[in-house]
């Protein structure tokens, strides 16, 4: 009997102790489990915060490019840099960017069209100088009856000149042509020749011909109206960005923008490894040349819309025929 109770007991404690060792099998698996759904949630979230800081921007070469080269640089900006106006157009329109770097007169008829880009801050101060190699242009009186060659009819290059030529009371004859490139082209064919370009064009001439004899238009704008120089670029965004990335692209625009100014030769190499294919002292010269600073749109607004009064008189059609609303001036 008490042989028969030992034996039942032993098989007792044997099954008790597999049912523990199942047990305790279960719950290291459920252990396990539960950490790998816990490491799959963080990588989803991680993966989902880092699909939300990449921010698409677009921006055309030359001087609103050289804004953006440390944005260009960051893994958190996905950058795509186009030639011309075209390609800019097909990016309002699309909707498919994030923020869009572009001249301010097309930012402003696509909004008062159809867009709903809404401009962040002013970047570009203006870039156009008026420029001969061996031509009389020690002032802007010289020009009165001379050829001034002007790229851009009827576009804000076009409207700046025109406009200082009658606060000046100057009757240059003007010939126009399709670029800044042109213009660069026919002042290195012809040294009498003057000419309006901008930067980098400017920089790449006086490479070239370092006794450039050169007028700065921003600097005589300045003289007639009082403000530092004309708003001629801006950073436009999505009207359904969230804010908080709308405030990481400004801020980080800003820190380019001041970085570039800073230290232009380093920010000239950076442009060059980048893809702008100028020397680097040309992109350097460009750089201090660009008047490249960041005003965000409320505090340009006043500037802004005294430019954009100026464009009125001259070409309505160039921003849509009127003034933007208030709605315009995101930030």
């Amino acid at each position: 009997m008490n042989t028969l109770f030992k034996t039942l007991s032993g098989k007792k404690t044997h099954l008790q102790n597999g049912q523990m060792t199942d047990s305790n099998a279960i719950m290291a698996f459920m252990k396990k489990l539960t950490v790998l759904f816990v490491c799959l949630i963080i990588f989803l979230f991680l993966w989902g915060c880092q699909r939300k800081a990449n921010l698409t921007l677009l921006v055309t070469k030359g001087s609103t490019q050289l804004t953006q080269l440390y944005l260009q640089n960051d893994s958190k900006y996905q950058v795509d840099v186009v030639i011309g106006a075209d390609p800019l157009v097909a990016g309002f329109s699309s909707r498919e960017y994030d923020a869009i770097i572009a001249p301010l007169n097309l930012g402003v008829k696509l909004f008062q069209s159809s867009s709903d880009y809404r401009l962040g801050a002013i970047v570009v101060w203006g870039n156009y100088y008026l420029a001969s190699r061996e031509g009389q242009l020690s002032s802007w009186d010289d020009l009165n009856s001379q050829e001034v060659v002007i790229f851009g009819q009827g576009q804000m290059p076009d409207i700046i000149c025109r406009y200082l030529f009658d606060q000046l009371q100057l009757q240059p004859e003007i010939t126009y042509v399709d670029s800044t490139q042109t213009s660069a082209s026919l002042c290195m064919a012809n040294a009498e020749r003057i000419v309006l370009v901008a930067e980098p064009s400017l920089s790449l001439l006086m490479q070239e011909y370092p006794d450039m004899r050169v007028l700065d238009v921003q600097e005589k704008y300045r003289d007639y109206t009082g403000n530092q120089s004309f708003p001629q670029a801006g950073v436009f965004y999505r009207g359904d960005l969230e804010m908080s990335l709308v405030e990481q692209l400004l801020t980080d625009l800003e820190a380019s923008i001041a970085s570039v100014n800073a230290d232009p030769e380093e920010a000239a190499e950076l442009a060059f490894d980048l893809g702008m294919n100028f020397p680097i002292d040309v992109l350097s010269g460009a750089i201090s040349r660009s008047n490249l600073r960041f005003e965000s749109a409320s505090i340009a607004k006043t500037s802004i819309e005294e430019f954009l009064n100026i464009i009125l008189e001259f070409s309505p059609s160039l921003i849509g025929g009127s003034l933007p609303d208030d709605e315009f001036y995101g930030e």
